[in-house]
């Protein structure tokens, strides 16, 4: 994909309903976007639908007709990467992610917005590493 000297802009979607990805895709278009993002669930909780029921191909047919070839998912807010003080809250949080990346690829994007999330009151420098920590657990080599 060759992007230069051209703007992305679109904006956040909802994804619900029977289309689905297809109704994201079609919302994005309305207004002319030439990009969008996405939770692939919930933001605030773990529950998720299996991709295969997302209407993944169609919303991609539909992305493409109209030109558009990078959508952007929005990992949801209770992945807490920083949490320093909770054992259990920062394994969710790298078994999530790891979850959340794969989805991502599922969904046909290289690109994963993600809020850290806070250190908890412990300092800036150790939610930083545990962070560091979080993603060097999640990330592969074979990754864009």
């Amino acid at each position: 994909m060759n992007v230069k000297n051209e703007i992305i802009l679109g904006s956040h979607v909802g994804m619900s309903g029977k289309e689905m990805f297809l109704g994201s895709a079609k919302e994005a278009v309305s207004y002319g976007a030439n990009t969008l993002m996405v939770y692939t669930g919930a933001p605030q909780n773990t529950r998720r639908k299996d991709t295969s029921e997302c209407n993944l191909v169609a919303g991609w047919d539909y992305l493409k007709a109209h030109n558009i070839h990078q959508i952007v998912i929005h990992a949801p807010y209770i992945i807490n990467l920083g949490n320093t003080v909770k054992p259990e809250i920062f394994e969710l949080a790298v078994e999530f992610l790891a979850k959340e990346l794969d989805r991502s690829t599922d969904f046909g994007s290289e690109i994963l917005v993600l809020h850290p999330g806070s250190h908890v009151n412990e300092g800036a420098d150790k939610g930083i590493a545990k962070i560091i920590e979080g993603l060097n657990a999640v990330m592969t080599k074979d990754m864009p």
